[in-house]
């Protein structure tokens, strides 16, 4: 918060507006994306919690995924002053295509932070429901970005030939 009040304090100003016109298929992803990634893990986690972890080597492998994972976050909000949680054209806000920064190497970062994010707590809490949850995260994070990146497509000008220099909408070198 910090960072982003000293760097790019209109990204959070922005983010902090309730705005509904984000098409329906996001109003759902998203309403399963933050129960499930926010809520549900955790109560999992905490309830299959039994005192000891199963493998040091898979915690801390877990931990330090963590940390990229909050880097990527804030590394896209830094940069895009357009980044909102919902997957809408900001036509209100005269919106352009971001391709500095992270965006200069996937379409998507914060999508690929909670990628790694949903990783991360999964080999944290290594546990067959928690792992489960993690793997349906991703499943929605996956759609969603195949979603939107055709949605920008379509309606957002430039983002054609972005998509076109920035081949990779979410992990480098392979999607």
């Amino acid at each position: 918060m910090v960072i982003m009040f000293r760097v790019n304090a209109e990204t959070l100003t922005e983010r902090g507006k309730v705005v509904t016109d984000s098409p329906s298929w996001d109003k759902v992803l998203l309403g399963l994306y933050w129960i499930l990634h926010f809520f549900v893990i955790h109560l999992v986690a905490g309830l299959e919690w039994q005192g000891t972890v199963s493998s040091e080597t898979l915690y801390w492998a877990g931990m330090v995924l963590l940390v990229p994972s909050a880097v990527l976050a804030m590394s896209a909000l830094v940069v895009n002053t357009y980044l909102e949680s919902t997957a809408r054209i900001q036509t209100d806000r005269d919106q352009q295509v971001i391709s500095t920064g992270v965006y200069g190497v996937v379409r998507h970062p914060t999508y690929l932070a909670v990628l790694l994010s949903a990783l991360g707590i999964s080999l944290v809490f290594s546990t067959l429901y928690v792992c489960l949850i993690a793997v349906i995260v991703g499943a929605i994070i996956i759609l969603r970005t195949y979603l939107e990146d055709k949605m920008l497509k379509e309606r957002l000008d430039g983002y054609m030939e972005y998509a076109q220099n920035v081949r990779y909408r979410l992990i480098p070198g392979i999607w």
